[in-house]
């Protein structure tokens, strides 16, 4: 079960991923695939977020029913952490799995990049960049994390692969 998995890029940076044409809109890009099936073996880059949104336990949960004399709402019901190294080697391998991935090696490096959140809370977020060997392990996962990103916050652009055959 092979997938070509197209993308545009202008010879240096992925413009845009996308199976439909672009040609017609006049911007210069070159169309470009990424064959892949079950069993192939890929190198990449990804950068993720240090920063990872987790739920609340139950006691945390008890004890805020109990200081507020109320359910907590959807946004009490999580946190944020930032990750340590310990625990970004944890995560990756998991977040790889549900990408249909399987991590065989990969290297956590901080990323020069910083992000500061266009929101009322101005959160900023702490980068780093994943250096990775992967199997694919199931092609259907990997299309969509191909096309949609992995991990928490794509929203502000992380999570984007970066990848070839190896």
């Amino acid at each position: 079960n092979r997938k070509s998995l197209t993308f545009h890029t202008n010879g240096k940076y992925i413009i845009a991923r996308t199976n439909a044409s672009l040609e017609q809109h006049g911007i210069p890009m070159s169309v470009e695939t990424l064959d892949a099936e079950n069993g192939s073996v890929i190198t990449g880059r990804v950068t993720l977020s240090r920063d990872r949104k987790i739920m609340t336990s139950q006691e945390e949960r008890a004890e805020f029913v109990a200081k507020h004399n109320r359910l907590p709402k959807s946004g009490e019901n999580h946190r944020n952490i930032r990750m340590t190294d310990e625990q970004v080697t944890e995560y990756i391998p998991e977040l790889f799995k549900k990408a249909g991935l399987n991590a065989d090696v990969f290297k956590i490096s901080d990323s020069p990049l910083n992000y500061q959140a266009m929101s009322k809370r101005k959160k900023n977020f702490k980068t780093m960049d994943i250096s990775f060997v992967a199997t694919v392990t199931d092609i259907e996962a990997f299309e969509q994390a191909w096309f949609n990103g992995i991990g928490q916050v794509k929203t502000y652009g992380f999570g984007m692969i970066r990848a070839v055959i190896a």
